[in-house]
C-alpha cells in the first residue's frame, strides 16, 4: 500500500524542511523493457544509476530497474501527475 500525497509531504516536510513542495522524479529503466518511466523517490538518497525496485504495471508487480536520471520538480513542472505517479519502493542492494 501506498502513501497518501498528504502523508508523503508531511514525511519530508519532517525530514528537510528545504524540500517542501518539491518532488524527486527518476526516470527509471526497468529489466528488460526499452524505454523509462518516471517514478517519485521519497528520500534524496537515490543517485543516477542506482538500482531500485519499482511498482510496475496493472498489478504492481515489484520489479528492477536502474535510474536514469533525476530532477526535482514542483507540482506545476513535474512529468506528470505527482497523485498518479507510481513511488520508488526501495534501493536494490546486491
Amino acid at each position: 500500500m501506498y502513501k497518501s500525497e498528504f502523508e508523503f509531504e508531511r514525511q519530508k516536510s519532517a525530514i528537510n524542511p528545504q524540500l517542501d513542495f518539491e518532488f524527486i522524479y527518476c526516470s527509471v529503466e526497468i529489466e528488460g523493457r526499452k524505454r523509462s518511466y518516471y517514478y517519485i523517490a521519497e528520500y534524496d538518497n537515490i543517485v543516477e544509476g542506482d538500482t531500485v525496485i519499482v511498482p510496475f504495471g496493472f498489478y504492481d508487480s515489484e520489479e528492477k530497474g536502474i535510474v536514469k536520471s533525476i530532477k526535482r520538480c514542483n507540482e506545476s513542472n513535474a512529468p506528470f501527475p505527482p497523485s498518479k505517479t507510481k513511488r520508488i519502493i526501495r534501493k536494490y542492494y546486491r
